[in-house]
């Protein structure tokens, strides 16, 4: 999870460029309510899923997210030096688009 920490990374995949991630304080119990990726059409509660429980820990928000976007839930690569991590992107942090 310390990969989460990093502000700059490089997406990989069809998603490839840089963009911002950044790893909030998240619990296993965080209502999806107080999330960008909440309700609305896009949201992960349209998914049926009310807690992050079944994503736990690897979810985190990215700066290419805002409320209802249709990459809510998208499955993010990222790529820090030699490492990598798959990580489900639900909120939002930066500027976002």
């Amino acid at each position: 999870m310390k990969l989460l920490a990093f502000m700059s990374m490089m997406l990989v995949g069809c998603l490839s460029g840089k963009a911002y991630c950044t790893y909030h304080l998240y619990t296993v119990d965080t209502q999806l309510n107080t999330l960008t990726c909440s309700d609305g059409a896009n949201g992960l509660i349209e998914w049926g899923y009310s807690a992050l429980q079944p994503m736990f820990p690897y979810v985190a928000a990215w700066d290419q997210l805002k409320w209802n976007d249709a990459k809510c839930g998208s499955c993010i690569e990222l790529t820090f030096g030699d490492k990598t991590v798959h990580f489900t992107a639900l909120d939002q942090c930066g500027a976002g688009v």
